[in-house]
């Protein structure tokens, strides 16, 4: 009983006491961006960061009271200095699908975050100076493939056709407007399912 009872008490003194543990993962290549003889023009590199706090009884033991997860984030451009990012540190939630927008300074970055409301499918549209806009997309699981979702990319990653539960749409991510779509036809390198 008193080995319960220091248990206990050191448990308490650790959440209170706030000890935590924090580590940052490689960096990793997110996008990027290729002129048409395939050389490599910018890429948006992102670097995890893991900040765990406190420390709370779980089913399996002690554990963290609290993780944190944030992205360090910067544009990359051979022969320059890299150029941060910090306006994607609190947007960014196991990004992935990170392509430039054809023709423009635009990045578009999909983003996923599952959490007790379910899961969430995001899209961050941004450039150098700031981010352009944020979506959260309206989706539909495809219980037919797995339960995934579905997800095209056309025009350069100008436009983006999702299923959604109202049937597919078609998201302009430059103006940010919608218009019903319709499922097309797949092309391997475009397509986000």
């Amino acid at each position: 009983m008193k080995q319960v009872g220091k248990a206990v008490l050191i448990a308490v003194a650790l959440v209170a006491g706030g000890c935590g543990t924090s580590r940052v993962e490689p960096r990793k290549v997110l996008g990027v961006k290729k002129d048409a003889q395939g050389k490599v023009l910018q890429e948006i590199v992102g670097r995890l960061h893991v900040e765990k706090w406190g420390v709370l009884p779980g089913p399996h033991g002690l554990g963290p009271a609290d993780t944190k997860l944030w992205y360090e984030c910067w544009l990359s451009e051979p022969g320059k200095p890299n150029r941060p990012l910090p306006f994607l540190t609190s947007v960014l939630f196991n990004p992935n699908h990170c392509r430039p927008v054809a023709d423009t300074s635009y990045w578009v970055i999909r983003t996923q975050k599952n959490d007790a409301h379910g899961e969430t499918i995001g899209l961050v549209v941004f450039d150098e100076s700031g981010i352009l806009r944020q979506q959260i997309l309206d989706y539909a699981h495809d219980w037919s493939k797995g339960g995934g979702f579905q997800i095209y990319s056309r025009d350069g990653n100008r436009k983006l056709i999702v299923r959604t539960p109202r049937g597919f749409i078609e998201y302009d991510v430059i103006s940010g407007s919608e218009k019903p779509g319709k499922e097309p036809p797949r092309i391997a390198e475009d397509d986000e399912p």
